[in-house]
């Protein structure tokens, strides 16, 4: 029984029942961390919704950024980032009605990181670094991941094995050259997707060390172009723009080279004929693991994917349109999750079902095209599909 449960023992079921209605109308769940009365959960609840309806701030404040900021991380509250030399880490922790703001800086992390991620809630921030060696044609490169804790930046007491490797084969035509890398945590898992001359995704228990699964091995090669993005700690996405576009789920195990289930084909709306999908980019808010002060987290089902879909025109058009245009669509997590509820994590169906965007899109998604002055979305997304009544009205 979680101390949640011991709390709730005994409510009258009016207050129970509002609980719960209140939880499920803002896509939070209770974290069952905090000392907080089921009364006091209740007017945080009622009084977030208030202010959210009314874009009314408690407070707004100024956090001051030092030096150029070559990669970033904004989660649970905690805005991450290098500093200007490479080989340092700023975290600064925002303001909220429940603790205070604060900066601090570790300097000389004894690496030179690409990238990060972090997830507060477990103390943890994983890096990954390049070995150093030039772009080879013969030869693979190696990246290593370090797997770190947040506040003391020595090796995260739960990892068996702190330094991961990524090996990167060389491409006959851009050799070892990686143009772009993403870090993302799930849990007890942290997936790097490479983008090289065919792009290379590797997943990896950050745990135990057990390497689930690399793209760049076997059968498993993705197109260019492929993206990436977590539905849960053992499944994810795949969108691509080959054919007409489309989003694949797989799921999987944390097992030794295990082979990621693929699930289902959603595929996107059929494009004119002088017309193709040229990018397709998923984001939504990072994972996190609630903190100790957090009353509440977003539900799983009630994450929103905003998946970019750049469409570019033949030229045929060009004399009287624009080259290429940007959509915006929005998807919860829950319709991707609800193809892997018959399943289970990793369990193979009999063959992977595709579906039309007529029996999914129109009635799970909106599909919003970009506002004139705009080219892109921030990556961050924190609001649940009830919330997406504001950015309709943005393009009305």
């Amino acid at each position: 029984m979680t101390p949640l449960d011991k709390q709730l023992i005994g409510l009258p079921p009016e207050i129970l029942t509002e609980i719960l209605i209140e939880l499920y109308r803002e896509g939070m769940v209770d974290t069952g961390l905090t000392k907080l009365s089921p009364l006091e959960r209740l007017n945080l609840l009622r009084g977030r919704r208030k202010a959210w309806a009314q874009l009314r701030w408690k407070t707004a404040s100024v956090v001051p950024l030092n030096g150029l900021c070559h990669a970033y991380e904004l989660v649970g509250g905690i805005f991450a980032h290098g500093d200007s030399h490479g080989d340092g880490f700023v975290t600064t922790t925002l303001q909220s009605s429940v603790r205070p703001g604060h900066q601090s800086l570790r300097e000389n992390l004894q690496l030179f990181p690409r990238d990060f991620a972090i997830d507060p809630g477990q103390d943890l921030v994983i890096y990954i670094e390049a070995d150093g060696t030039p772009m080879l044609f013969e030869d693979a490169q190696v990246f290593r991941l370090h797997v770190r804790s947040m506040s003391t930046q020595e090796a995260h007491p739960k990892a068996r094995t702190p330094v991961l490797p990524v090996v990167v084969p060389p491409n006959s035509t851009y050799g070892t050259f990686v143009r772009g890398i993403t870090l993302q945590v799930a849990d007890d898992i942290v997936a790097v997707m490479l983008y090289t001359g065919h792009e290379q995704l590797v997943i990896f228990n950050w745990r135990d060390g057990t390497l689930i699964t690399d793209s760049a091995k076997g059968d498993h090669a993705l197109g260019r172009e492929t993206e990436f993005a977590f539905i849960s700690p053992r499944a994810y996405i795949l969108t691509s723009p080959r054919g007409h576009g489309c989003i694949e789920i797989y799921s999987f195990k944390s097992q030794e080279g295990f082979d990621p289930i693929p699930v289902a084909t959603l595929i996107l709306p059929e494009l004119h004929a002088d017309a193709r999908f040229q990018t397709i980019s998923p984001h939504t808010g990072p994972f996190e693991t609630p903190s100790s002060n957090a009353p509440f987290a977003t539900s799983p089902t009630s994450r929103v994917y905003v998946i970019t879909l750049s469409v570019l025109y033949d030229r045929a058009r060009l004399a009287i349109e624009p080259q290429s245009e940007i959509f915006y669509l929005f998807v919860k997590a829950s319709t991707f999750l609800s193809y892997l509820e018959v399943y289970g994590p990793g369990i193979s169906p009999w063959e992977t079902i595709v579906v039309p965007w007529a029996l999914w899109g129109p009635s799970h998604t909106r599909l919003l095209p970009s506002l004139p002055s705009y080219s892109s979305w921030l990556r961050y997304v924190y609001f649940s599909m009830d919330t997406i009544k504001l950015v309709t009205h943005l393009f009305e």
